[in-house]
This record gives C-alpha cells, structure tokens and sequence, in this order.
C-alpha cells in the first residue's frame, strides 16, 4: 500500500479544495456576470442617448427664447427710429410755429430729408398721406404714386390697410411681402408705422422678416457646431458614438467626416435591403427605441457580418433623430475580460498557494492590493494618487513605474486641452482660406469665360467675313499678272489664315484651362445616353481631317464587330478622341500613319490611338496625365499646346467609370489606350434604323422656307451684334439689335420677331430674366429663343425654355445648324405628316415613336391596300418606304390601281428608307 505523508496528503487536499471551489465559482458567477455587464452597458448606452436628447430640448427652447427676443429688439428699434424721425417733424413745426419756415417750405425739406435717410442694411423711412399715396420714399419710381389699390405677391394690400390701422390706434405694425432696395425678389418685411394728424400724414419704417431668420440660423448652426463637439467625445463601449440626422435623411452630426453632411437614403440595411435610415427612423416609434442590424467594422470593411444596436429617439421640434450605436460584441467585451481575468487569477492562486504557501501569497497579494488601491482613485480622477511601496522587487518596480505614469498622464492632459483648441483654430483658418479661395476660383471662371470668349467672338467671326470677302469679291478681280499686286494678295491671304488659326488655337486653349477648373470643381454637366463608340471616331476623324491633311499624315481605323456601345455623355467622349488625335498629329512628322482600333474586352470597350512618333520616354508615362506636364524640355522645345489636354481625357475617363494609359518605346511612337464599359446591345429581330440619318434627312427637305424672316439679336457688346447681322444678312435674313435686355422685351413685343438670339451677361437684366419674362407672356412664349454666351450653363437656359445653348466663340456653321434646326422645327409643328410603310410592324413601330419624338403627325401602314389607300387621302407631306417592298415589286404593283397612283402623285415627296444594312437612301420617287 503506497503511504502519504502529510505534505502530501495537504497538498493534496488543498489542491483539490481549491479547484473544486474555483470550478463552482467560475461556473456560477461567470454567466451571471456576463449578463449583469450586458445589461450595465446597455443602461449607459440609454442613458448617454437620455441626456443628449435633453440636451438638444434646451438647445431648441434656448433658439426659440432668441428668436422671440430678436422679434421684439426689432420692434424696439423700429418704435425708437420713427420716434426720432417723430422728433425731427415737431422741431421743424416749431420753425413753422415761429414763423422761420412756411407750412409748405416745411414740408418739403421734411419730406426732401427723409428721402435720403437710410440706416441698417439699405433701410429707410416712407411717408403716406391719408389717400394710400407715397408722398416719401427713396425709391424714385414709387415716389408719389398711389398705392390704393397696390398688391403684394400674395394678394394683400400694402399701404392702406397700414393707413387705416394708423388713423383708428395712433400707430401699429403690419406684415407684407416687398422687396429690399436693390434687390430683385420680395421676402417679407414687418413695418412700424405711426400717425401725424398735424399734416395726415402716416409715417413709417421696416424690417425684413428674412434678417431676423438669418440671426436665429446663425444661432442655430453654432449650437449645432457647440452639440457636434460634445458628442464626437462621447463613447459607448470602445467605439460607439452618438450621431443626429433628420427626417429627410440628412445626417446632421456623425464622427465620420465622409458622412456627416450627406443624405443617408442610399445607405441600405445589407441583410433587409431596406434604407437603414427608415429603419432608424422606424425604431424611434417603438416602445425600446432600439434597432439590432448588421454592418460592417473599420478593421473589416465591406464584410457585413457584425451585429450592431442603435438606440434612438425623436424630437420633433427640431426634426431631429438623435442616436448611438455600438457593436454588440463590444457591449460584452467587458464581460468577456472579466471572464478570462476570472479565470487567470484562479489559476494564478492554484499555482502561488501550491508553490508558496499561505504566507508568500499573503505577502504578494497585500502589495498589489495597495497598488490596485491606488489605480483605483487614479480611474476615479484622482491624478495626485501615489503608491507608497518601495523596494527592489518586481512589485516596487511596477509602482514606480505606475507613479511615473500618473506624473505623464496628468502633464499630458494639462496640455492636451490648450493643443486641442490651438489645433482647432488652425484648421478653422485653413478651412476659411479654402473656401475663400474656392470663391476665387469660381468668379475667376466666371470673368475669363466672359471676358476672354466674347473679343474672340468678333475677332474670328470678323477675320472669317474678312476672308470671306475677299475671296469673292477683291481676290477675283485682282490682276494676277501684276507680280505686286498678286504677292500683296497672297499675303494677305496668309496673314489671315494666321488670325484665324491662331485664334482657333487661343479659343482651344482657354476651353482646355476652363474645363480642367470646372471638371475640378466639379460643375461639369453630364449627359447619359447611349454612345456608339464607333460613332465618337468617326466624329472626331471628321474634326481633325484638317491637321492631317496640314501634315500630310494618314489615319487608318480598325473596328471589330458591332455594337460597341458606352453610356455617357458623347459630346465629352468626341472631346477625349479629338485630344487623343490631335496630340498624335502634333508628334507625328510628315507623311507618318496614325492608327485607332476599336474592339471588345472583358465587358469593356477598348479603344487605341496609334502614331508613328518619336514615342515617350519611360518615365513620363503616368506623368503625361499630369496638369500642365509636356513631353520634352519646356525652355528648349516649342510647347506644344497648355499640357491639359491628356489630364482633361483622364477626368472624362475616370467619370465614366473606365481608365486611360499610355504604351510607348523612344523612337518607336506611342499608343494611348482606354477602357470603357459596354452597354449590352439591345435584341430584337428587326434592322435598326439610323434615326438620326433619317430625321436630318427630312429637315433637308423642309429647311429653306425660313429666308427673309425677321432675327433679333439681343447682346450689351456692339461689335457682337455687328457679328451676328452681318452673318443674318448674308443668309437672307432680317437682322434687328437690341442693346440690353430692357430693349429686347420692348421690341420683341413690338415687332414679334421670329427668332431670338440672346446674350446672358448683360446690365440691369440678364439673359436669364429676359427668357423668364417672355415665356410667361402668353403673346412671346412660342417665339424661339436661342442663347448665345460666354457661360457655360445649358442645362438652366434650356430649362427656362431657350430652344438652343450655344457657347461662345460663335461657330458660324454651328450657329445656322441650330437657326435652320429651331425654324424647321417650328415649321413641322404645324404642317407636316409623315406616312409610313413597312411590312415590319416592330421597325414601323420604331420609325413613329422616332417621328413623334420630333412633333411630326405619323400615318403607319403595314402593307395593307386599304390601309394605304386611307394614309394617303390623308395627303401626307412625306412617305417613308421599306427598301424591301420596291425591289420585290410590291409598291409597283399596288400603284397599278389608279385611286392610289393619284394619291402618290400628289404628296410631295417620298422616301426610301431601310435597306439590307439598315441605312436611309433619300430618293424622291417621281
């Protein structure tokens, strides 16, 4: 029998003791711990959200305190000015009492003074007699007329019911809607008024509703910023955070910088598919205010797995959700420690009361509670706390290190609130300069656009009439065999060639400078549509055929299949193409070939642009992408171009959701290429018909009938209505100026013109305010309007309803494209029908939504002799025929029927349409 001595059998015994308690300790106290930490977590969570929303009730009823005690610092200072002008009357009647001054003479010099009194912003004071007529007012126009019957823009009287009020009380104040001084728009503005019965006179001043809303939104937005900073040092659990948004999802104060300020409707919950702020929105109705999602965590992002606890609530006064959020595992985090830190002192005491015994363990433990003592008022902010142990030890060590440590916390956080404010203060600058040179930047836009495009408008125009001139008038005459005579002619020639091109080239390199700043500053108006890639090449050769021919350089295109369509805006896309061509002509000697090929790759559309140049050096590849970067030494080499055009083409790229590189050898020529995604192709059985082919088709034949009809022209700048005459005039045309915009809706009214061309930047009234004012008169509306500006903002002037935008400098063919395109379109309005006959329903169906897209009146027909026998007693302007129905006899033999021969005869023109590839022939049948 093996024997125990005493040692053992303690050991042993204590061994067991002290595992069997552990185990049951742990066992009971863990889950329950576990539970009570959940619960304390989640109480604080509640709590921190119960007292910001307490918070932001005394913010709202502090803003509503100042908005009321502004009303009445305004009524104040409105009773104490009439009180002074009040004063100022009675000393003047006093002269009249004394007999220094007339009645009349008194008057006048009362009413000749408050005329010019103005305080405040741009405030003054007004002056009624008893008949609602303004006997004073600083205004000039208003002076002296009769406001009895004078109406603000909601429909109330203005002055006589102040009149009325005045003459029953004595004085009163009164609402309405006027407008300031030197402003254009109506706010409402609260006047005070008293009553003179001396002189029946009613006197009085105001202020603008719209100053004292300004105050309460200042006071407003600081409380915000005042709030934002409070809650961004607010924590629940290790990375929870308290956020504010409304009840149209704008989020109003977040931690997270990319978010606060935006609209949050987008944001979907990623297991219900629902907007995560509806669903916040939701859980501020229910009885916990509480909503479980699942997110993604920074340290994971886009891995939406991690389960998340918001609280929220609502106040409504503010229209404000005020909520926190925190991941739930951080919630049990501290239940978690507290678990492993149970679990590893247990073991910790197994192993010291086996290896040391009661007396070693009780001299560890005293030490460390003192230190644990100690840590204890340091987390209560007491930083003065020290440990007074002392010695060689471990356990001296730590103490010393943990003084040492309280000693640098408190100096840090003595100085962290002084760099914290100096930091904030810094960035407020940075932000201030940022913004003010951001307002630079957009009026230097604005000025150049005006100021540089208008003189390059008459410089080009007038060289190209020069030239134009010339060529049919001077140079045919010119006696060729007089060697001066023809060398003085040639250089003229040349030198106007050179005028011409030049300025071509400053007009370009503006464009280039403004559109990298608007594209920047992101004001670009984008366009969506479908772009035919293929399309965009063959646009940009047709552009650029002169520098080709200039060089002697050929261009060869290679396009695998079809079909190879983009969404995006296309004028942009001929621009990338027109760059990338143009820069390979520029690097290109003489009589070199430049390459594109289009082809398909991996859902993207890739497009290259080949030369035969000196190529790239290795390292200027990416840097060719660069603003203002050029190949070659700038103080050597003679720049070619502003270094913006291949930056411009990586920013429409990157819009479009593709990419753009370069692949060069030195001596070996470049090759740029780019990527965009392609549009799947639509199906359907049926030929496509090119629309636009046939819709310009048929405006050939309806264009012309606009000769001789009356144009005018609206612009501040002479030289650009001389311009724009002399081109009307030589087209056959009435041309008629108008100065300003005053002038034009003058004589627009007057004389009805047929068409308007109208400048934007222009005294007094813009551009803008012209086309508001005719297309809400009922007798202007259907006159069309096209603007022609320095500035760039189509999208507004179409929306006020011009028929065209056109930028300038002005194109001359680009001018009468949208003259001939706004005429015809007019025309059509009113006479033309368009007959269609096809036996393909579905490309018939097609052809007439086309038509009707075009405001034509659309006849379909489908073969039927009787159909289309009816479609022509309906005497269309146009037949349109499928290719297929002539060279299979069939249209030959139904018009072997006299009825139907007659009717074809008498429409006035008839296409042939849809052949085998799907294009349009234009062919007039008789």
């Amino acid at each position: 029998m093996i024997r125990f001595n005493l040692f053992t059998k303690t050991f042993l015994l204590i061994l067991l003791i002290i595992v069997f308690f552990s185990a049951l300790i742990y066992t009971f106290s863990v889950p329950l711990i576990k539970e009570t930490v959940y619960e304390i977590e989640e109480n604080a969570g509640k709590t921190i959200l119960d007292n910001v929303y307490e918070l932001v009730h005394k913010i709202s009823m502090d803003l509503e305190a100042y908005r009321e005690s502004a009303y009445a610092a305004h009524k104040r200072e409105l009773r104490n000015i009439i009180e002074i002008v009040e004063s100022y009357i009675n000393d003047v009647r006093a002269d009249v009492k004394s007999g220094r001054l007339s009645e009349k003479e008194a008057k006048k010099s009362i009413l000749d003074k408050l005329r010019t009194f103005k305080y405040g912003r741009n405030d003054y004071i007004w002056v009624s007699d008893y008949n609602s007529v303004l006997i004073s007012h600083p205004d000039p126009r208003l002076y002296g007329r009769d406001f009895s019957g004078i109406r603000d823009v909601r429909g109330n009287l203005i002055v006589p019911p102040m009149v009325e009020i005045a003459r029953r009380r004595g004085d009163g104040f009164y609402s309405y809607w006027w407008r300031r001084l030197g402003e254009k728009e109506p706010i409402e503005k609260l006047s005070y008024f008293k009553l003179l019965p001396q002189w029946k006179w009613v006197v009085g001043t105001g202020v603008y509703v719209d100053d004292i809303k300004k105050e309460v939104a200042r006071r407003k937005k600081k409380a915000i910023e005042e709030l934002r900073g409070i809650l961004r040092h607010i924590r629940i659990g290790k990375t929870g955070y308290m956020f504010i948004f409304d009840s149209k999802m704008n989020m109003i104060i977040h931690p997270n910088r990319n978010i606060e300020g935006k609209n949050i409707s987008s944001l979907l919950d990623p297991v219900t598919g629902k907007p995560i702020g509806e669903e916040l929105k939701h859980a501020a109705t229910q009885k916990d205010n509480k909503l479980i999602y699942r997110w993604d965590k920074p340290s994971d992002p886009g891995n939406y797995i991690y389960k998340k606890i918001s609280w929220v609530r609502y106040f409504r006064n503010l229209d404000w959700y005020i909520a926190s959020s925190v991941y739930l595992d951080e919630l049990g985090k501290s239940a978690v420690i507290l678990k492993r830190r149970i679990l590893g002192t247990t073991l910790l005491i197994l192993l010291l009361s086996v290896c040391l015994g009661y007396i070693f363990v009780r001299r560890l433990v005293n030490p460390l509670r003192k230190l644990s003592a100690t840590a204890l008022r340091v987390q209560k902010g007491d930083l003065t706390a020290k440990s007074d142990i002392r010695g060689n030890d471990e356990i001296g060590v730590l103490a010393g290190a943990f003084n040492n440590m309280i000693d640098r916390l408190r100096s840090h956080i003595e100085n962290l609130d002084a760099k914290v404010r100096e930091r904030t203060m810094e960035l407020e600058d940075a932000n201030r300069e940022l913004k003010r040179i951001d307002e630079t930047k957009s009026a230097f836009i604005s000025t150049v656009s005006h100021e540089l495009r208008t003189p390059l408008t008459s410089v080009l125009g007038f060289a190209n009439i020069i030239k134009k001139r010339l060529e049919e008038v001077i140079f045919p005459v010119i006696d060729d065999g007089e060697a001066r005579v023809s060398r003085a002619a040639s250089q003229v020639r040349q030198n106007l060639d050179i005028i011409i091109s030049e300025g071509e080239r400053l007009t370009n390199l503006i464009n280039d400078v403004l559109d990298i700043a608007k594209i920047e500053a992101g004001r670009v108006e984008w366009k969506d549509e479908d772009v035919d890639i293929a399309e965009v090449f063959r646009r940009a050769a047709v552009t650029t055929s002169s520098l080709f021919q200039s060089k002697g350089l050929y261009l060869e295109g290679e396009v695998e299949g079809g079909g190879l369509i983009v969404r995006g805006d296309r004028d942009r896309m001929i621009q990338v193409v027109t760059n990338l061509l143009s820069n390979a002509v520029k690097f290109t000697d003489g009589g070199g070939t430049i390459t594109y090929r289009i082809r398909r790759n991996a859902g993207y559309v890739r497009s290259e642009v080949e030369d035969t140049g000196n190529g790239i050096p290795s390292d200027m590849l990416e840097r060719v992408f660069e603003k203002f970067r050029q190949v070659g030494d700038t103080l050597t080499d003679r720049p070619k171009g502003t270094g913006l055009g291949l930056p411009i083409c990586r920013e429409i790229i990157n819009h479009h959701g593709g990419r753009i590189w370069a692949e060069s050898k030195e001596g070996g020529g470049s090759r740029f290429i780019f990527e965009l995604p392609l549009k799947a192709a639509g199906q359907g059985g049926h030929t496509e018909i090119q629309r636009e082919v046939l819709l310009t088709s048929i405006d050939n034949h309806i264009k012309g009938r606009a000769q001789g009809e009356t144009v005018l022209i609206v612009d501040d700048d002479v030289s650009i209505r001389v311009l724009l005459s002399q081109y009307l005039q030589e087209k056959g045309y009435r041309a008629v100026e108008a100065v300003d915009g005053k002038d034009a809706i003058g004589k627009t009214r007057a004389m009805m013109p047929d068409l308007i061309l109208l400048d934007i930047m222009m005294p007094d009234l813009s551009g803008y305010d012209v086309l508001r004012v005719l297309k809400n008169d009922d007798t202007t509306r259907e006159i069309p309007v096209i603007v022609i500006s320095a500035l760039e903002n189509r999208d507004k002037g179409l929306m006020l309803g011009a028929a065209d935008y056109i930028t300038k400098p002005v194109d001359e063919e680009r001018l009468f494209d949208s003259i001939q395109r706004v005429m015809n379109e007019g025309q059509r309005n009113n006479r033309c029908r368009v007959m269609i006959i096809d036996r393909d329903r579905e490309s018939c169906r097609e052809i007439a939504e086309a038509m009707k897209g075009r405001n034509f009146e659309v006849i379909q027909s489908c073969c039927d002799t009787e159909d289309i026998r009816k479609g022509l007693e309906a005497t269309p302007d146009i037949i349109l025929v499928d290719m297929g129905l002539v060279e299979d006899g069939y249209i030959n033999e139904i018009c072997r029927e006299d009825s139907i021969r007659d009717l074809m005869i008498k429409s006035k023109i008839l296409y042939i349409v849809k052949g085998s590839e799907g294009n349009v022939e234009d062919t007039d049948s008789r």
